[in-house]
């Protein structure tokens, strides 16, 4: 991934929680954690035998070992195609290093 893709998801999920603000609906605020380095990735696949790809240990030691937030839509229903969109982020984290 480039900087320039991380921008602009940044620009997106800060856009998503001004939604959630001004709509009033349930959110949790954008938490961007640290990187981490290349030896920690290796530990863990080692350790669980699996191997992440390449393009996500990239993200993880360029950009961010986790990123967390969530909303959820209050007296609203999202109309047509979007009819099952009512919330994001599941359990508030996109992706977390440490779970």
């Amino acid at each position: 991934m480039d900087k320039k893709t991380w921008d602009k998801w940044l620009v997106d999920w800060n856009f998503i929680i001004e939604i959630a603000k001004n709509r009033n609906w349930d959110y949790s605020p954008l938490i961007i954690k640290p990187t981490i380095s290349i030896k920690d990735i290796n530990q863990l696949e080692n350790e669980l035998q699996i191997k992440y790809p390449v393009e996500f240990k990239n993200i993880l030691t360029d950009f961010s070992a986790g990123v967390r937030f969530s909303w959820q839509m209050k007296n609203e229903e999202a109309k047509e195609e979007f009819r099952s969109v009512f919330c994001g982020c599941g359990e508030g984290y996109l992706w977390d290093f440490e779970n």
